[in-house]
């Protein structure tokens, strides 16, 4: 399946579309080295951890109809996130329910603010609230450690 931002971004995106009909992808910007890697799955992941601290942006969501406005919005707020100073990556997964979750990666909470306060943005969840969710909801977590089954090995 090919989404209509890989030709217009330096992300690289996995694909994965399952028996149940979920979409699952994972992008991976240029400044991650391009070290991408496959899990036994198929998802590509990033496979060096980011250094910590940061911060993981958790958004859940119910959809109540998914439709061509909402992919494209989806789209352009993946595109401009990228364009954000402190983007570090997102991972984002929907099921064939509507039930959805975006964790998009952070260098620091001033990051995650003007983040939130782009007029673009702000316009996007709007329209999110009064057309496409039944219900959401917003975590903000800061990471003190993460790791891959990989980077793990190399520690001990």
């Amino acid at each position: 399946m090919k989404l209509p931002w890989t030709d217009r971004t330096s992300a690289q995106l996995g694909i994965l579309m399952d028996g149940s009909g979920s979409t699952v992808y994972h992008e991976t910007l240029a400044q991650h080295k391009n070290q991408n890697h496959t899990d036994h799955h198929g998802i590509h992941m990033i496979s060096n951890t980011l250094e910590t601290p940061y911060y993981a942006v958790i958004f859940t969501s119910q959809l109540d109809e998914e439709d061509e406005a909402y992919r494209t919005t989806a789209e352009r707020m993946v595109e401009l996130a990228q364009k954000q100073p402190g983007f570090l990556g997102a991972d984002s997964a929907r099921d064939a329910n509507g039930f959805g979750i975006t964790v998009s990666y952070w260098r620091d909470e001033e990051s995650i603010k003007y983040w939130k306060m782009n007029q673009e943005h702000l316009q996007a969840q709007q329209r999110g609230q009064e057309e496409w969710y039944r219900h959401y909801q917003l975590i903000v977590a800061r990471v003190e450690r993460a790791y891959t089954p990989e980077s793990k090995l190399k520690q001990t």
